[in-house]
Parts: C-alpha cells; structure tokens; sequence
C-alpha cells in the first residue's frame, strides 16, 4: 500500500479491485474465466476472492501471504468454505505456484489467474524476469497480474551529493542511470536515452516486465503474451499494475474488441500505454456534490469551498475524478 501520497492511499486496492473484475467481465466474452483457479497476495479482509466469486463465480480461490498475524483473519473472512490461504513469499510462487495449487486441493482445472505484489526497486533486473517466468508457466488462457510500487525517490538516490543539494535534472539522470544499469535487458537504448521523472521511470519499468513476459512466451509457436490493461495510480510513490493473458494468436482480434468496447478508459494496447488515475479520498457528500456539478471546476471550487487539486496537492485530481469517477469506491462516510 501506497504510504507518502496523499491520493486515495486508503482506495487505491479497491479502486484496482474495481478495474480487474471490470476487464475479467470483458475477458469473459471471449473466454470463460468461471473455472479458472485464482491465485493473488490478498489483504485480510480478502476482498478480492469475495469480489471474483460474487462477480464471476470463481470457486478456486488461493491466498499467498507471508504475514502469520493475517491467516486467522483471512480464514475467518473467506468467502467461501472452499477458498485455502497458504503461507508463501513472491520467491516461493515465481518457483512453485503450480505445487502451492495443488498442495491445497486445487487440481482440477489448468487455467490460472495470478495477481502478485512487489517492489520494484527491489533487485530491480530479478523482477522482469520473475514475470516472464510466471507467464511462460501459466499456460494457455492464463492472466498475470502485477502491482508494483515505484518511489522515484528511491530510483533518484539521495538529495544531496558532496553537502550540495542535486537539481530535480541531476536526480533525474541518476534514476535514467539506474535504468540503464537495471533494465536495459529488457529496453531499447531509446528507452532510457533522456533522463527520467517519474512518469517516465513508470513507463519504463511497465515496457521492461511487459517485454520480457512478452519475449518469453514469443519462444512458443501458438501463443503470445498480449497485454490488456497498465495502470497507475497515485502520486509518490506509486503503484502500476500490469496485466496481460496468455493467448492464441487467432483470438487476439477478439480479446483488443472484447477490452476496447465502449471505449473502456483502463485498455492499453501496449506495455508503455500507461493510463494515469489520481484517486482522492472523497466524503460521500464530497463525491455527491461533485458529481451533480459535474465538468464544471469554477463551481465545484465555489460550491465545495476548496479547489481539489489544490487540496490534494497534486494537479490533475479534478480532471481525473470527472472522466473515472464512475469507477472510484466510496471511502469516507459523512453526514449529509
């Protein structure tokens, strides 16, 4: 979880949540995920089992978690007396994520859906190839899933340099650099050829898992790894979630028309289509006067009594409220 930005720290994992059950519904007209086995590094509260089964009628439901504090919480919120949580680290599942499946009774199916977590400057070059190994394991019809964290200040390296403070251009190219160093496997030279600000540091760590999940699953004749939706959300630092599935070259057609449809805003086409998603934490009475003002900033700042961004403290939170506010949870009650 997100821990400095002051975007929707708190909703960030529902608004995400939302996403993902919003692209499977649109998975779904092309291929059946119902019998698919899903697999994910859940909270406590196991919201994302309890959405998956209500939405879609997954049965086959695994919790990873290293947390021993978690398993009596998580058992006691499953939702369903089926669904197993097993005791497992991010190394243990890239390894063994078939094995855990089937040490918890979970064998009758070889589709999967995997939605994992991590940081992304942490042993940054393993990451990528972490993921091409999950996708050319999953097998067919199966859907990867990743959420990174980036803090760009991690990335940039420290503030001052010889008792001098470094320009915001200095710390850029240190994270370029780093970049460079980390990822070049997995990047053309023009990926990383200019210095780096954080939007550019998220497309580029997005292209280099997406490509290297990509090339990987390329080695096999009847499949591709096409992606499906790479986004961001908050501030600094922030998280990207990556996800792709593993297809039939024939059925992509099918899958681009089935994600697309309706102009659906989270669709990316490629690795480094990156939509961009501030999330504030709204009072419902917040959310209700906004709404019912709707494009109007003028009027929201004289109804509300405050700018958004400004509040905030991140320009372009208004904006994106407007064109995805559809898709946000509601977070705070208050009275109205």
């Amino acid at each position: 979880m997100i821990g400095k930005s002051m975007v929707g720290a708190r909703s960030i994992d529902v608004f995400d949540l939302a996403i993902f059950v919003d692209l499977l519904n649109r998975v779904q007209r092309v291929c059946s995920v119902t019998n698919h086995a899903y697999g994910a590094m859940s909270g406590f509260a196991l919201d994302d089992q309890r959405r998956l089964y209500r939405a879609l009628g997954l049965k086959r439901l695994l919790a990873f978690s290293t947390d021993v504090s978690l398993a009596q919480r998580q058992m006691f919120n499953k939702p369903i007396s089926d669904a197993r949580r097993v005791h497992a680290d991010f190394d243990d599942i890239v390894s063994n994520w078939h094995d855990l499946f089937e040490n918890e009774g979970i064998e009758d199916t070889d589709k999967f859906i995997l939605w994992l977590r991590r940081d992304a400057a942490n042993n940054p070059a393993s990451g990528p190839r972490q993921f091409q190994e999950l996708a050319n394991s999953i097998g067919l019809d199966g859907i990867l899933r990743i959420t990174l964290e980036i803090d760009f200040d991690v990335w940039a390296g420290p503030l001052y340099r010889d008792n001098a403070r470094l320009t915001v251009a200095e710390r850029e190219e240190v994270a370029r650099a780093r970049v460079e160093s980390e990822l070049s496997d997995f990047l053309a030279p023009s990926d990383y050829s200019n210095p780096m600000d954080l939007h550019a540091l998220c497309i580029a760590v997005a292209k280099a898992y997406g490509n290297a999940a990509a090339a990987g699953v390329a080695g096999a004749t009847d499949r591709i790894f096409e992606p499906m939706s790479v986004v961001r959300c908050g501030a600094d630092p922030v998280e990207i979630t990556i996800t792709g599935m593993v297809i039939r070259p024939k059925r992509k057609k099918a899958l681009r028309n089935a994600i697309t449809d309706g102009a659906w805003p989270f669709a990316s086409a490629t690795w480094d289509d990156l939509k961009i998603l501030l999330v504030p934490d709204l009072t419902v009475r917040e959310r209700i006067e906004l709404e019912k003002i709707g494009n109007n900033r003028a009027l929201a700042v004289t109804s509300l009594g405050f700018d958004l961004d400004e509040i905030i403290g991140q320009v372009g939170v208004f904006d994106s409220f407007i064109q995805f506010h559809r898709y946000l949870p509601t977070m705070i009650a208050a009275e109205m």
